[in-house]
Order: C-alpha cells, then structure tokens, then sequence
C-alpha cells in the first residue's frame, strides 16, 4: 500500500511538471502555440517575453490561443 501511495504521488508530480510553463516554471502553461499546436508555455511569459518563435521546436509563432480549464 505505501509503494502504490509513492508511485502515485510520483505520477501526479510528474503530471503538475509537465503542465508547468517551460519559461517560467512557476505557471500552468495555458497557451497553445500556433502552428506548431505546443501546450507549454503561460499568457504571461507569452506576453512579457514577446515570443517569436516556438521554444520546444523553433517553428515561428503566427498565433497563440489562451485556454481555459473549466473548474
């Protein structure tokens, strides 16, 4: 029982990981990329950093698309 609660607890830290923002690493990355469709960055960084090109594979940004989780 106590290793299946660790192995939990390791996937549910791996999952809040990877949906971090990959600038800032303190935001939940809430913007799509466009035309590359990459989930890895937050409005914040997008919009303080002024983002030009995709920092996962470098393809120009034409556009971003802001989501939103429902609650």
């Amino acid at each position: 029982l106590e290793r299946d609660l660790k192995g939990r607890h390791e996937k549910i830290n791996r999952l809040e990981e990877q949906s971090l923002c990959c600038i800032c690493m303190d935001n939940t990355a809430n913007v799509v990329l466009l035309e590359c469709n990459h989930l890895i960055v937050c409005h914040e960084c997008t919009t303080t950093k002024q983002l030009k090109q995709c920092p996962v594979c470098n393809n120009q940004i034409t556009r971003v698309l802001k989501i939103y989780h429902a609650s």
